[in-house]
């Protein structure tokens, strides 16, 4: 079942590569290269990476036997350096959402103290992971070739412990990262009337309520099928398959949508440009994080902190 599950998440995520191609290129490729870039980039390709490994895993032995030169490679040092490697790439992929939940919460509410917070929380899984996967190796088996190994495994109570609180660490840091954004956008979103599509505050809201609500679903189900599989002497749940591709997809997402908006807000504000610009100097915290992750700043900086009645309205929920 796990195998199945994990082929089912792979073929999930390149779909969604592909079809969310064209996108990527014309609105991160053919522009000037931000902090927001290398976050999706990051988050993109190391996910690629992962997907890539976990194939050349899922590949029958014979795939390799046939090839002298790969069998003659395949030893004790170099399976335990692959399998190392492969759990490498599966640590690095849990930094690009944590660091992107960090600064949405940053640019959103001003305060380095709880974005910060939710940055810790949200990296719960990193540093469990690197703890106690630390001992991982592998070992060359003449039937199913490469295999890894733990040679500390975990008993059962230590395992349940883990996936209960990483699980809850992921849902507190994503219910403070939804009462953010709602409270600094949802009044601005009522009280603004523009007839453009797609806004920063559509796409915030939209987006984050989206993702909040996925996630939610997804870590409640994994603390659930983890605890009734501990009680089958069995301390995993499958879920653990879907959760990495999916939060990849979603930032993936959400970054590309905000890159889109940034770029029809250009031509839509275009006569409001001066005004954004003296917006902006009044404004050094959003332009370190416009440093940082361009479009959520600007978004901040060029929708909500423009002088009008409209903006001094929602100023008392901030």
């Amino acid at each position: 079942i796990e195998n199945y599950c994990l082929v089912a998440a792979n073929v999930l995520y390149v779909y969604d590569y592909f079809i969310t191609l064209g996108v990527e290129v014309e609105f991160f490729w053919k522009r000037s290269f931000s902090g927001a870039a290398l976050l999706f980039v990051a988050n993109r390709y190391v996910t690629l990476v992962n997907v890539i490994t976990d194939y050349l895993q899922l590949l029958p032995p014979s795939a390799f036997s046939s090839n002298k030169l790969v069998s003659g490679a395949l030893t004790s040092t170099s399976c335990a350096l692959y399998q190392r490697g492969g759990l490498g790439v599966v640590w690095i992929e849990l930094l690009p959402p944590a660091v992107f939940s960090c600064l949405r919460a940053y640019a959103l509410s001003e305060n380095w103290p709880l974005a910060l917070l939710i940055l810790v929380l949200s990296l719960i899984p990193f540093g469990v992971n690197a703890d106690y996967g630390y001992g991982l190796t592998g070992n060359v088996d003449p039937m199913f070739g490469c295999m890894d190994s733990d040679r500390e495994p975990l008993n059962i109570s230590i395992i349940a412990y883990l996936e209960l609180h990483i699980s809850l660490c992921l849902i507190i840091a994503d219910i403070l990262l939804i009462i953010i954004t709602w409270v600094r956008l949802y009044r601005r979103r009522i009280f603004s009337e523009t007839s453009n599509p797609l806004t920063f505050e559509r796409v915030l809201i939209q987006n984050g309520t989206l993702y909040f609500i996925i996630l939610l679903v997804m870590n409640a189900l994994h603390l659930s099928f983890s605890l009734a599989a501990i009680s089958g002497n069995n301390g995993y749940s499958d879920v653990t398959a879907f959760t990495p591709m999916v939060t990849s997809i979603l930032v993936s997402r959400f970054l590309l949508d905000l890159q889109r908006a940034k770029h029809e807000s250009q031509h839509f504000n275009a006569d409001r440009s001066a005004l954004v610009s003296a917006s902006n100097a009044g404004s050094a915290s959003v332009g370190f994080a416009s440093r940082v992750v361009a479009s959520i700043g600007e978004a901040l900086a060029g929708d909500m902190d423009v002088g009008s009645p409209e903006t001094d309205a929602s100023n008392g929920v901030e």
